[in-house]
């Protein structure tokens, strides 16, 4: 049990440290604009804010078709995991948006699981995963995931400490 729920988060803190890795591209950082374009929702925040970007994506995209890879999965798993977990981040951008919580603010259950939860959840649809897995990834996932915000914060990956 312990394995499957480690093959199922570590491709997803694979891809998000990805993400924050190439955020720190200074050519990326130039060309890179958010996926919102700076627009406006009805309630007048940003759709999904600064952290939702076009090369996000394919950051997202590849790094989930090269966790498959490692972890000897298809291809349409890789895509799987890299589009739900930037969809999943893209869901808890909007959320937050909506709640006028600012970037770089920490929101329980949204924070750290937003990824987890949307590929989860697509998994279980789709039978990839058992929903004790799913659950039992929800749980390390809270536990871990900020543990490792705070020391990608201390590496310097990270803006803010979760």
């Amino acid at each position: 049990m312990t394995e499957e729920v480690l093959l199922f988060l570590m491709p997803l803190w694979f891809i998000n440290t990805l993400l924050n890795i190439f955020h720190f591209i200074p050519i990326l950082k130039k060309i890179d604009k958010p996926l919102d374009f700076d627009s406006k929702f009805i309630d007048h925040n940003r759709i999904l804010g600064d952290s939702t970007t076009l090369i996000g994506l394919p950051v997202a995209l590849s790094g989930g078709l090269a966790a498959s890879l490692i972890i000897n999965k298809t291809l349409i798993y890789g895509i799987i995991l890299g589009a739900s977990c930037y969809l999943g981040h893209a869901c808890g951008s909007f959320i937050k948006r909506r709640l006028n919580i600012p970037d770089g603010k920490y929101l329980p259950f949204v924070d750290h699981l937003n990824y987890v939860y949307f590929c989860g959840t697509l998994l279980l649809i789709l039978d990839y995963i058992k929903p004790t897995i799913f659950l039992y990834a929800l749980l390390l996932n809270s536990i871990a995931h900020p543990i490792l915000c705070f020391l990608g914060y201390k590496v310097g990956l990270r803006k803010n400490m979760v």
